[in-house]
């Protein structure tokens, strides 16, 4: 049974969650400005014909960006070691709900497989692509609803301040898809809705204050 280590003000209810998905389709990403670094490469033992790349999609490849900027006692390196271990509490069960079904439960490796119990009618599955001190990153598998990586990666700024950010880089897997994505927001609100929470609780995880508010922004890509 997973453990409830998050805040309760992360812990909202099924209601509270669909609220904050309404939200997210009526209030729109900012579109950003400063381009979207490239998306992780794939080292060559992982490829094979289980991949869902961007090539793989349909519709816009699009770039998204999620950061929180909080203040913590620990190091980039420290707080991603945290997030290693409480992956699968960190995002909100009832939206996305991560569980690795290829690897060990402890520590996170190269090639590790995640099954996600996503809500509404599609699930999917990812693997890990790349895990240093910092960062990690995942790509799609056939069946997501979504066709490219994801990154995760804690950094400081020139100040001192720990920033936490996910970035995607990712089409629809299909038409179906993308309308519900694009076209009507809902799942793009869901997706929204998701990664705030996690970046919530990994706020919580390293004992932080948050500075600001949690930025969303998004770009569509050549």
């Amino acid at each position: 049974m997973r453990q409830n280590t998050t805040p309760r003000t992360a812990r909202e209810g099924w209601l509270a969650r669909f609220r904050g998905i309404i939200k997210q389709v009526f209030n729109p990403a900012r579109p950003r400005r400063k381009p979207l670094p490239a998306s992780p490469e794939i080292p060559s033992h992982l490829i094979d014909d289980q991949l869902q790349l961007e090539g793989d999609g349909f519709g816009k490849l699009l770039g998204r960006s999620y950061e929180v900027v909080f203040r913590t006692q620990l190091s980039p390196s420290e707080l991603m070691r945290q997030v290693f271990s409480h992956l699968e509490q960190l995002s909100p069960e009832e939206l996305a709900a991560f569980e690795k079904s290829r690897g060990s439960s402890w520590v996170l490796r190269l090639g590790d497989e995640f099954e996600i119990t996503i809500f509404g009618p599609w699930n999917g599955k990812v693997r890990v692509i790349e895990v240093t001190e910092t960062a990690f990153s995942f790509v799609t598998l056939q069946g997501h609803p979504e066709a490219g990586k994801i990154r995760f990666a804690a950094t400081t700024t020139r100040s001192g301040i720990l920033r936490f950010g996910i970035t995607s880089w990712a089409r629809s897997r299909d038409q179906i898809v993308d309308l519900t994505y694009d076209k009507l927001g809902l799942a793009k609100g869901l997706q929204t809705t998701t990664w705030r929470t996690f970046l919530e609780r990994v706020v919580e995880l390293g004992h932080g204050q948050m500075i600001g508010q949690i930025v969303v922004s998004e770009q569509e890509q050549a």
